[in-house]
């Protein structure tokens, strides 16, 4: 996992945007399949959202508490973004009230508001990949004692950047 997130920050750090927004927006989906293998892929998503990120995107105004992004439109934009490229989420069935997410390399993080009746929320990509990581980050603690995720990680994916042995015997070469 933390191949994952080191991939995001290096993302940041190189300004590639779209490769960051991209691996912190997978981030759930892999944290709620080592998880929660058995349940539907939306189900967990969300349920992982709601734990580790939504509090991030929750503040207690003088009128009571907003949430700014919720587990289900962060689902929305997940499926918007990785599936077509887009950050229209009002199309995707999310009961709650934005249209749109839209993203910036800088300036306001979590900043909604209604242009030409249209709900947007506007998130920097470096806040929203760091409020991720954190998430994940927080995730990897909690799961530090369960000893069935703790061995799915061990079955993760790597990019081995030398040679190595694929099977006794059988060597590959990284280059």
């Amino acid at each position: 996992m933390k191949n994952f997130l080191e991939s995001i920050e290096l993302s940041l750090g190189t300004k590639n945007w779209y490769a960051a927004l991209a691996v912190a927006l997978t981030v759930p989906d892999i944290c709620g399949a080592l998880s929660n293998p058995k349940e539907g892929v939306g189900q967990r998503y969300k349920k992982w959202c709601h734990k580790y990120l939504v509090p991030l995107y929750t503040r207690n105004l003088p009128g009571g508490e907003v949430v700014f992004l919720s587990a289900d439109d962060t689902y929305a934009l997940r499926c918007a973004y990785l599936h077509e490229g887009a950050d229209a989420i009002n199309d995707r069935g999310a009961p709650n009230v934005l249209d749109r997410i839209g993203f910036s390399s800088g300036g306001a993080h979590c900043n909604r508001m209604n242009v030409n009746g249209v709900n947007l929320l506007n998130l920097t990509v470096p806040g929203f990949c760091k409020d991720m990581i954190s998430g994940a980050e927080q995730w990897l603690t909690d799961m530090d004692i369960d000893a069935d995720v703790q061995s799915r990680l061990n079955e993760f994916v790597v990019v081995h950047t030398s040679d190595y042995e694929i099977a006794p015997g059988v060597r590959i070469g990284a280059s």
